[in-house]
């Protein structure tokens, strides 16, 4: 499970932070494009160092309680508009720093949500401390002991609703009790049938 959230994470990554930018020749741009997106997406780089070392943990701590069939990302209806939004060229630089503001605010609530589904899939009994809950995603780790520390519950903006995108991922997993209690049913109706 935390490969395929790596991937949606990596995915966002390229999609909103390097893409818009190759597709409108701002890197190599004489006029200082690139400074201008940098100014507003150079926090991104703290936060997917962070992202990594949360996506390690949860491979090497997972029990496998969350698992998928198939992990369709274009199926997520933020990441694909999130794409088609950003992988266009002929955009002006006033678009362009809008998009880099949204993005950043995109890749800061996913964070929260693939944070969010990692404590499930990894320690569930510590889900009750982010009931309806907005957090600083620059300090996201799995270890309880250094949340408060490290600032967690301390975010530096203003919450927003996570639900939308927490929803669509949430939609393509499955618990292996789910898949227990399914199994459990089939047999039961396979005797049934002797």
């Amino acid at each position: 499970m935390a490969t395929a959230a790596k991937l949606v994470w990596d995915n966002a990554a390229a999609w909103g932070i390097l893409c818009p930018q190759m597709f409108n020749s701002t890197f190599l741009d004489p006029f200082g494009k690139h400074a201008q997106i940098r100014a507003v997406t150079a926090r991104f780089f703290a936060l997917t160092n962070r992202m990594h070392k949360m996506f390690s943990d949860w491979a090497q701590r997972s029990p496998g309680h969350l698992t998928f069939d198939f992990f369709n990302y274009l199926s997520l209806d933020f990441l694909d508009k999130y794409r088609a939004r950003n992988l266009r060229s002929g955009k002006e630089m006033p678009e362009l720093l809008a998009d880099a503001r949204q993005n950043m605010s995109t890749i800061e609530e996913l964070a929260q949500v693939l944070f969010l589904i990692a404590v499930e899939g990894v320690m569930p009994e510590q889900l009750h401390r982010f009931r309806d809950i907005w957090l600083n995603a620059w300090q996201i780790g799995l270890n309880p002991e250094r949340w408060e520390a490290d600032g967690l519950f301390a975010p530096e903006s203003a919450p927003r609703d996570l639900s939308p995108i927490r929803e669509q991922i949430r939609a393509l997993l499955r618990t292996r009790s789910e898949d227990s209690q399914a199994d459990l049913e089939q047999t039961k109706h396979a005797l049934a049938q002797m």
